[in-house]
């Protein structure tokens, strides 16, 4: 090539480069088809496609900052993901479900259950029911007051492939029992943060004991150390007083509402790394033959035990249980019923209130029943 025909060939590529400088859109093709208008890069073929940068997970958590829409291929997952603006999120296809399609639920078990997040799980959607609170016991004629409803609390969790979740399904509250002197109330049971037992009747005649608060139930992220949600347990009802007026025991806050029948909700535990965060006792008679409070609700925090009202010297009320506060997006129940009772995942029976006993024998009191956790694989 001649010195006159380099300059000519230099000068040619430089007008090019100039002009798709300039260009407000380009088009790559092998026909010479001018780019549509509506696209900044037009790439047409019928022979080759679109390669987009290929990567493995790890290579795509290291990159820095990445802009909102950013596209890239997944080799370990074999599908395409994009930065949405909070984690990479897949584009359905065959080898990856679509929202929802795949889930697991938690019953109790009285022990700490755990979830493995699978691979290529960038996201989980968690939904919490807490256990129900127990129905308080009966004196000479007046019934026991109802367990409050476990509360509902839902996160969506931003995960990684091999974390650990450590699932809590809390446990209802157990029954206050009736004409007892002295003694009878229920015992909490397992949970996050465990409900707390009811109050013992009254020290001399017939009277009826509180209930149990019913347990927390909870999804936390061990790996990470992330608590995720929390839904609290419905306050034990409290047990009956004695015959001499209205003297009925209070019923049971419902996950995360204090009971205010025939009593109040005191201050209960609060919540420090999971340690401290048992529902309150429920105050027991002492003297006479008044009714006792129910146990809190456990919860994540201020789960309060059932108060008891002096009416007269000898005539007391059981106060209802106040239900523990809950973490997450949450509903509180509602009277004996357990919040978001709608939804389709709330197993038949769970985290409801428990029965007051109607009867002197008590045989009709109900116990609180159990939680329950479902976790969704969220893509």
């Amino acid at each position: 090539m001649t010195f006159i025909n380099k300059r000519l060939f230099f000068l040619f590529n430089f007008l090019i480069i100039i002009f798709l400088t300039k260009a407000q859109n380009v088009a790559v093709n092998g026909t010479g088809a001018i780019p549509n208008s509506s696209a900044m890069l037009d790439v047409s073929s019928t022979t080759s496609g679109l390669l987009l940068p290929r990567m493995n997970t790890a290579q795509r958590n290291a990159i820095a900052s990445p802009a909102t829409g950013l596209l890239i291929y997944n080799t370990d997952c074999n599908v395409f993901e994009y930065w949405n603006g909070s984690y990479w999120s897949k584009i359905a296809s065959s080898n990856y479900p679509t929202v929802g399609l795949t889930s697991q639920t938690f019953n109790y078990t009285g022990a700490m259950q755990i979830f493995n997040i699978p691979g290529c799980v960038s996201t989980v959607t968690v939904k919490v029911w807490g256990a129900g609170g127990g129905g308080g016991g009966y004196d000479a004629c007046q019934p026991g007051g109802n367990g409050g409803g476990g509360a509902y609390s839902t996160a969506v969790a931003v995960v990684n492939p091999g974390d650990v979740l450590n699932i809590y399904v809390g446990k209802g509250g157990a029954i206050g029992q009736s004409n007892v002197s002295g003694g009878g109330g229920g015992a909490g049971g397992f949970g996050f943060c465990n409900g707390g037992n009811g109050g013992n009747s009254g020290s001399s005649g017939s009277s009826g004991a509180g209930a149990a608060g019913g347990a927390s139930s909870a999804v936390k992220n061990s790996t990470s150390g992330v608590l995720i949600a929390v839904a609290a347990g419905g306050g034990g009802g409290g047990g009956a007083g004695n015959t001499s007026g209205n003297c009925k025991g209070g019923a049971g806050g419902a996950g995360g509402v204090n009971g205010s029948i025939g009593g109040t909700g005191s201050t209960g535990g609060i919540n420090s790394a999971n340690s401290v965060c048992t529902g309150s006792l429920g105050l027991s008679r002492g003297a006479g033959d008044g009714g006792a409070g129910g146990g809190g609700g456990g919860g994540y925090t201020n789960g309060g035990g059932g108060g008891i009202v002096n009416r007269s010297s000898s005539d007391y009320g059981g106060g209802g249980g106040g239900g523990g506060n809950s973490f997450g997006t949450i509903t509180n129940g509602a009277g004996q019923i357990p919040g978001n009772n709608a939804d389709p995942d709330l197993c038949a029976g769970c985290a409801q209130g428990g029965n007051g006993s109607s009867t002197s024998g008590g045989g009709n009191a109900t116990a609180g029943t159990n939680g329950t956790v479902v976790i969704y694989w969220n893509y």
